[in-house]
């Protein structure tokens, strides 16, 4: 490898050690991130030696860290799904209980701002959730729960 090459690579790991300070990336992500400064050659040399230094997490130890980060914030398993696609991540197991609580809290947040629930009021809240992406049978179960 030549003086300029070991120079190149070099820049490529510090950028690389720069993205992965702030937070996990995907090899994906990271890919990404880096050939839009770097050649396609130095970037897949620099994401092998990360891994080979283990800088790169586990990706379904990320992909189960995220998801439920994005379950804290009550985001549809749709959501999630296209986010870690998105990030290059496998997908965990779907977990229609969790599915529901959250659709309950956010039924429950929206009907709060109605006085009386009438059938226009649980439209809008219907079409609230399908907006967030909740499954149709997600949303049908609660209305018919909490109605």
């Amino acid at each position: 490898m030549s003086l300029k090459n070991k120079k190149d690579l070099n820049e490529v790991l510090q950028k690389t050690a720069q993205i992965l300070s702030q937070r996990s990336h995907s090899e994906k992500e990271l890919k990404q991130k880096l050939s839009s400064h770097f050649s396609l050659n130095l970037v897949e040399q620099s994401i092998h030696l990360a891994k080979q230094k283990k800088w790169l997490e586990d990706p379904y130890e990320l992909s189960l860290q995220t998801t439920n980060q994005l379950h804290t914030k009550n985001k549809s398993w749709t959501h999630i799904k296209g986010y870690l696609q998105n990030k290059g991540l496998p997908l965990p197991e779907y977990d229609k209980d969790k599915e529901l609580k959250k659709a309950k809290i956010l039924f429950k947040k929206k009907a709060s701002q109605f006085k009386i629930i009438s059938q226009k009021e649980k439209i809008k809240i219907k079409r609230f959730l399908a907006y967030r992406l909740f499954e149709e049978s997600i949303i049908n179960e609660i209305m018919e729960e909490l109605s």
